[in-house]
């Protein structure tokens, strides 16, 4: 959301959302429909995300979608297509997107030229905010979260992170650095996107999306 206080930067936002969405692309997409290069399995992936929110608070129409992305081979060649429309469609320069680090070895593959920012968080802190997220959406649900996945999941994303750390367009910075020291923080980011840094770019347009505030963690 900071970033995308940006002029030239474009993605998906909501207010109901706190922000910026993500997509399923990346996740239960794939497996459910299959090659999308065959036309059947592309119709019924494309009718699918149409109906997301993430498609929905795009404000791109299902026409603009099925021109641009026709004849899509792959899912990344989609979403590229469909962010450089959107991206079209607001007049800005280039798109943001928030992904889930267990998409990142997907992304990385065919989005090379992309420079990609890995937010790391201290694993009490982290494990904390997954499990009362997933309170605050599944309610009495809640109860069958178990700890030991949420552990497992950290340690993963951590083992993941540390393959493509090493690469020059990849840029780590801690959660608790970018509370703490906000405007440093952003400062080295915009630096390694290439950008010119405002202090309009540390204004909060959306509420915090945070867990803490349940009273019960």
């Amino acid at each position: 959301n900071i970033l995308l206080n940006h002029p030239g930067i474009v993605g998906v936002q909501d207010d109901y959302h706190a922000g910026i969405l993500e997509t399923n692309i990346f996740g239960d997409m794939q497996p459910m429909f299959g090659n999308i290069a065959i036309k059947e399995n592309f119709v019924g992936f494309v009718e699918s995300f149409a109906g997301t929110d993430f498609f929905i608070r795009s404000g791109l129409t299902r026409s603009e979608l099925y021109q641009e992305t026709k004849h899509c081979q792959t899912y990344a060649i989609f979403f590229k297509r469909f962010m450089d429309l959107l991206t079209s469609h607001k007049k800005g320069e280039t798109w943001l997107q928030k992904i889930s680090i267990t998409a990142l070895p997907y992304i990385y593959r065919h989005f090379k030229e992309a420079r990609f920012i890995y937010i790391q968080r201290d694993i009490k802190d982290n494990i904390r905010s997954s499990i009362g997220l997933k309170i605050k959406m599944n309610g009495h649900k809640s109860r069958q979260v178990k700890l030991i996945r949420e552990v497992f999941l950290y340690f993963l994303s951590q083992k993941i992170s540390q393959q493509y750390r090493k690469y020059d367009n990849v840029y780590t910075v801690r959660f608790e650095d970018l509370v703490t020291d906000k405007e440093n923080v952003i400062k080295q980011i915009t630096e390694f996107l290439d950008l010119d840094y405002s202090p309009d770019l540390l204004q909060d347009r959306f509420r915090k999306n945070s867990s803490f505030d349940l009273g019960n963690n």
